[in-house]
């Protein structure tokens, strides 16, 4: 059995079949609130109860059996006509715990009631509360919670004298140990530890930072680098030897080679698929062994429920600032490339971010074509296989379809009919269109990759800002993982058009690794009230349980501030450069990993230079000083973190 694959969640929907669903959510709902009642009830159990009052309580045997009846009335209104009996007595048990000491149901007694019990009636915990709360005749003796309280003290005072006579301790060798304590001595100990805490700086010199997480099958060199002695934040790594770069008046381009060596031992004993089960063989069909990659994480991914995270990283930067002449030139840009992949023999894709924009971009192309006497390059070989291609696409309602592929070029949007997206995806994948210009949608849906990828433009409209925000770099390397076909390329070509103030950031997205941050937490109402309705949760210690199996649980502990308020509004300006490292040398206990010149450096200098109440002249670096404050100060107070934390998060 340890062979075999993990089901999913969908094939484990129909593991047993023939029974009930909703039967067996009740049964397992009624299981755990009874053994969560049992366990909040701190060891008092029915019997324990019926057995003190009977002896204990200062009230005739008849009042005590019809208290004890009327709290399992009670019960049974809360947890459901159809409890069992033992469910119903653990239930009264657990109310009379909680209105043992208090005389009217208040907010933490509802509290605790609705995590057990969920929804209830209010007027049966009212009535539950008076008959633990009743007094005994007269109105002068104590009421049946107190009685149990005291008589429970009692029997656990017993059980601690019979552990002394056991190991031959006395009652006040195990006061300090068994909870019991001085006042006088708590007050002095209090006083002491606050008069230690006044002289300790808040800042040593001397401190120690968590070990950074090493992961399997990581190969980044800037991680490597910073594990050297001579490195020093805030330097830049150099690009690979053999890197390219072409500056002209129009664009800046980087042109960064593929590696031809591959990281030793890794991947070299290829799984074949003979090893594979029947459904294993037929996903792979007509396929010899796994690929290097596929075969490093065969073990964790297919006999394993292990969490995993894949991700393979593979450009030119437009000078204009005016808009208008931006296009122009990303679209000259955007053809040069296209054409220079034609002419050797390759198929290119060019992603766009806007379903109008593929015919626009693919209209320009092919004019551009034309006027440069170069259309020849991108039609296709004629052929029977081509006629037929030919005659299906002239039958698409697709005007515009129709006219670029007589010209070698193509569109797929999600706009399109699905009749008209099959036919591009066929035929593309035949060779016979040589540029296809397209929408992400392709990337994350269809698997059809080319040889030749190109990014044009990075700037996406955000419906929620209401405003163009940066493309993100999961979809950057979501896209270019379409370069390069399995079983023809050694490798692939990717492209990336943007504005020349965001060449920089592109490049260093690409060439390092990037942590991946979780995306749950926009959509976690929906995903916990689904586990509501499943029964899965039903109180909220079992929703903070659910909730540390995510991998938003595992991000929100490395990198906090990337979930709350961040210092987005903080700006390094060429004017501070001189007082920050004035700050650094002369203010600054602690490290500052990454220098004057980022964001993060800068915000980490302005923090230890508030907390050591240090003068700050440059009016600008008063005024961030002031947010970077602000923003620390409710970042703390909403995550629960010391200030030492804070600054610690810096340095990663």
């Amino acid at each position: 059995m340890s062979n075999l694959p993990r089901l999913s969640g969908a094939l484990r929907a129909f593991t047993n079949p023939y029974a009930t669903e909703s039967v067996r959510n009740q049964e397992d709902l009624s299981i755990k609130r009874k053994l969560v009642a049992k366990k909040t009830t701190d060891g008092l159990t029915w019997e324990n109860l019926t057995s003190i009052l009977h002896k204990e309580a200062e009230a005739s045997e008849n009042e005590i059996k019809s208290s004890l009846k009327k709290l399992c009335h009670c019960a049974r209104d809360i947890v459901g006509q159809d409890a069992s009996l033992e469910m119903v007595e653990s239930a009264a048990a657990f109310m009379f715990d909680v209105f043992k000491c208090v005389s009217v149901v208040g907010n933490n007694e509802t509290t605790k009631l609705r995590n057990i019990f969920g929804p209830f009636p209010a007027s049966a915990a009212t009535k539950a509360c008076h008959i633990v709360g009743k007094r005994t005749e007269g109105g002068n003796k104590p009421a049946y919670g107190c009685q149990v309280t005291v008589q429970m003290m009692k029997l656990m005072r017993k059980e601690e004298k019979r552990f002394d006579k056991k190991t031959g301790a006395t009652s006040s060798d195990n006061d300090e140990g068994l909870g019991f304590f001085n006042p006088v001595q708590m007050r002095n100990q209090r006083e002491a530890a606050l008069k230690m805490a006044s002289h300790t700086p808040l800042f040593s010199s001397t401190s120690k930072y968590p070990n950074r997480e090493k992961y399997p099958n990581v190969y980044d060199q800037m991680e490597e680098a910073r594990q050297s002695s001579a490195f020093v934040g805030g330097t830049k790594l150099l690009l690979p030897d053999d890197f390219q770069r072409n500056n002209n008046k129009v664009y800046e381009e980087v042109n960064i080679p593929h590696t031809e060596a591959v990281a030793p031992g890794v991947g070299e004993h290829r799984v074949p698929i003979s090893h594979l089960d029947e459904i294993g063989q037929l996903a792979f069909k007509g396929t010899k062994a796994l690929n290097r990659i596929q075969s490093v994480v065969f073990d964790a991914a297919y006999k394993t429920n292990e969490n995993l995270l894949i991700c393979a990283p593979t450009g030119a930067g437009i000078k204009a600032t005016n808009r208008v002449q931006q296009l122009n030139d990303m679209n000259t840009v955007c053809y040069e490339k296209v054409l220079a992949q034609v002419k050797k023999g390759y198929q290119t894709m060019v992603f766009v971010h806007a379903r109008n924009d593929t015919v626009r971009t693919a209209s320009v192309l092919r004019d551009m074509a034309k006027n440069n006497g170069d259309s020849g390059w991108f039609l296709a070989d004629q052929s029977p296989q081509y006629g037929e291609a030919e005659k299906n696409i002239g039958k698409s309602r697709n005007k515009q379809l129709r006219e670029l592929f007589l010209d070698g070029f193509g569109i797929h949007h999600a706009g399109m009919l699905r009749q008209d997206r099959n036919l591009v995806e066929k035929y593309f994948a035949q060779g016979l269109m040589k540029c296809l210009v397209c929408t992400a949608t392709l990337a994350w849906g269809v698997n059809l990759p080319a040889h030749a990828v190109i990014i044009k433009g990075t700037q996406i409209y955000d419906a929620k800002k209401g405003s163009f925000v940066d493309l993100g770099i999961l979809d950057v390397m979501q896209i270019f993982g379409r370069a390069g076909r399995p079983q023809y390329d050694k490798f692939g070509h990717g492209t990336i058009i943007t504005a020349h103030d965001k060449l920089s950031h592109y490049l260093s997205l690409m060439t390092r690794q990037n942590p991946i941050e979780s995306q749950f937490i926009n959509s976690l109402v929906d995903n916990l009230n689904a586990e509501i309705a499943l029964g899965t949760v039903t109180n909220v210690e079992e929703a903070v349980k659910w909730l540390s199996y995510t991998y938003l649980y595992v991000r929100m502990r490395c990198n906090p501030l990337a979930y709350g308020i961040n210092y987005k509004n903080v700006e390094v300006r060429e004017d501070e450069m001189e007082e920050l490292e004035s700050l650094l040398h002369d203010t600054c206990v602690m490290q500052v990993p990454g220098g004057v010149e980022n964001t993060y450096g800068k915000v980490n200098i302005l923090l230890q230079t508030y907390v050591s109440r240090q003068i700050v002249d440059s009016f600008s670096l008063v005024s961030d000083q002031g947010y970077v404050a602000q923003v620390t100060w409710y970042i703390m107070l909403r995550w629960d973190l010391p200030l030492r934390s804070v600054l610690t998060s810096f340095l990663h």
